[in-house]
């Protein structure tokens, strides 16, 4: 027997059929994307097991392997992020040469972009002008939130395995990076584990040592904890 409330049955009950077969895909999308991010997670930390002669992980070693993911994102997004801006200086350079602009070597003298020793690679679009960047010899180093040239390695008496180095600040300008080897007044502390390299600076091997341990420790602070743990509950 037809009611007068039937259509409004039937829409209802089609809207909630569409409805659950939304959701049904979306959640069907969703396993998707995480499973591929599980493949993703894996791919990286089997090669790492490969390397160092560990068995295979599995599913469970995800949470664990999320550090190595994250890292890997970041670094496929920093790759991606130099390319744009490659492009857009090619872009910005191309212009300029079309408009007849000129690149400024050091704050007074100019030449024409585009001439020898102002080419592409030359310089860098710096406070509105387009600077000839000089040619930097030394190999620069970031440590944490500053750039060093690593000047000499330190003998060192310590039993652990820290590494220390004379270091100079490097100083980037209009003109390009300088840095004062001749005489540098900082030291840094190097650390390498199969994870990464772990970096600290000071003014003194104590200062530099101690950020070393303070940064190793916030990476390692749960591993820290439970040897810790384990070795009291042995007593």
């Amino acid at each position: 027997m037809s009611t007068e409330n039937e259509p409004y049955t039937k829409m209802s009950l089609e809207e909630t059929k569409q409805t659950k077969l939304w959701a049904a895909i979306q959640k069907k999308l969703k396993e998707r994307e995480r499973a591929s991010n599980v493949k993703f997670f894996l791919g990286i930390l089997n090669r790492l097991a490969d390397e160092r002669q560990r068995p295979s992980l599995d599913d469970r070693a995800v949470n664990e392997l999320a550090p190595y993911y994250a890292k890997a994102k970041d670094k496929e997004k920093q790759s991606e992020q130099d390319k744009l801006n490659v492009a857009a200086k090619r872009v910005a350079y191309n212009r300029a040469l079309d408009d007849g602009a000129v690149a400024y070597v050091g704050f007074k003298q100019a030449v024409p972009l585009g001439s020898p020793g102002a080419e592409f690679n030359d310089v860098e679009f710096i406070g509105g002008l387009w600077r000839v960047q000089k040619k930097f010899p030394y190999k620069i180093t970031q440590v944490r939130d500053r750039q060093f040239v690593l000047v000499k390695k330190l003998p060192r008496a310590e039993k652990n395995k820290f590494e220390y180095y004379t270091a100079a600040a490097a100083i980037w300008s209009g003109t390009g990076c300088s840095a004062d080897v001749a005489k540098p007044d900082w030291i840094v502390a190097k650390y390498e584990t199969p994870n990464g390299v772990f970096m600290s600076y000071g003014q003194t091997i104590e200062q530099a040592r101690a950020f070393l341990a303070i940064s190793i420790y916030d990476e390692y602070q749960d591993l820290i904890h439970n040897a810790a743990l384990a070795e009291a509950n042995q007593k």
